[in-house]
């Protein structure tokens, strides 16, 4: 079936971005190659990448404030932002400092140790802050 049949029947296209909406990341470069037309619904519907944005966002536990304060931005920009932010490997000053951390010992770490640790006595683990001042 070609695309160019299509045209004025928008409620094919309503139907197709609601596909797209539920097709996996992945999948909408595949989907974006069917035709000229889809790949311009692709580029132009907030609606694909806010469904995109809202399933991938329901994922995370922690959202970086850097991405949290892109309030203006298109929910294209933001699913762009939280990818490449899952690339991190290390913490930012800000997170270090924002959270209270537990900590515990592993098992590896020897009897000695787990003895002076709550969480190996079921007790909740030792929880301790960072602050911005490093004490």
């Amino acid at each position: 079936m070609k695309c160019e049949g299509w045209h004025g029947l928008e409620g094919v296209e309503v139907g197709l971005e609601r596909v797209a909406g539920v097709l996996a990341l992945g999948d909408l470069a595949s989907f974006a190659c069917c035709c000229r037309r889809w790949t311009t619904l692709l580029e132009t519907s907030e609606f694909v990448w806010k469904e995109q944005w809202l399933r991938r966002l329901a994922t995370y536990a922690y959202l970086p404030r850097c991405i949290a304060e892109m309030e203006t931005c298109s929910s294209r920009e933001l699913l762009r932002a939280a990818l490449q932010d899952e690339t991190r490997t290390s913490l930012t000053f800000e997170e270090l400092t924002e959270f209270l951390w537990r900590f515990r010992f592993k098992r590896a770490a020897g009897q000695s140790w787990m003895g002076v640790d709550p969480y190996w006595g079921d007790r909740p683990a030792t929880t301790g802050r960072f602050h911005p001042d490093g004490t």
